[in-house]
Order: C-alpha cells, then sequence, then structure tokens
C-alpha cells in the first residue's frame, strides 16, 4: 500500500506471506491510498 504524497497515512505493521505477497497493517484514511485490495474488518 502506497500512501499518496502529502497525506497522513500510519504504517501500524508489514508481513511478508508464505508465498511472497505482502501484507500492509494501516491507519489513515483509505481514500489517500493507492493499494491492489483494501480489507476493512467489521
Amino acid at each position: 500500500a502506497a500512501a499518496l504524497k502529502g497525506t497522513a497515512v500510519t504504517t501500524l505493521s508489514e508481513r511478508v506471506l508464505v508465498r511472497g505477497q505482502k501484507l500492509t497493517v494501516v491507519q489513515g484514511s483509505i481514500v489517500n491510498i493507492k493499494a491492489d485490495a483494501i480489507v476493512h474488518p467489521t
């Protein structure tokens, strides 16, 4: 997940999964993040 320039997004955790995917947990507004997928826990 790459935050757009000038936005307030905090990276809380990053992990590389078994098959090479990167999981990044961030705190901030999702409208300011470029990502392949976003999971919103409810």
